[in-house]
């Protein structure tokens, strides 16, 4: 494949897991402030994880899991985990 369109390529998953952030961030808002610390630091571990590189899935549905447990953001967390685990 050409360096161009693997170039493409990333930008576009790039794009997509950006876009498949926004609703979770947004739902983080309506929590307490308390009860949106620890989910945003769980929620911003996994995007760092894959954002460097493919992680462990195993790693990652842990982490997921802790998210979803949360009822207010459980669906939010699911939709989440569906988009950035279909990549």
């Amino acid at each position: 494949m050409s360096g161009t369109f693997l170039n493409a390529r990333y930008i576009i998953g790039t794009m997509k897991r950006e876009q498949a952030w926004k609703p979770f961030y947004h739902k983080l808002k309506d929590l307490k402030k308390s009860e949106a610390s620890s989910i945003k630091e769980i929620a911003n571990r996994i995007s760092d994880k894959t954002r460097k590189s493919r992680p462990e899935m195993v790693v990652i549905k842990g982490l997921f899991a802790l998210l979803k447990e949360n009822g207010e953001v459980a669906a939010a967390a699911k939709e989440l985990e569906n988009e950035i685990l279909s990549e």
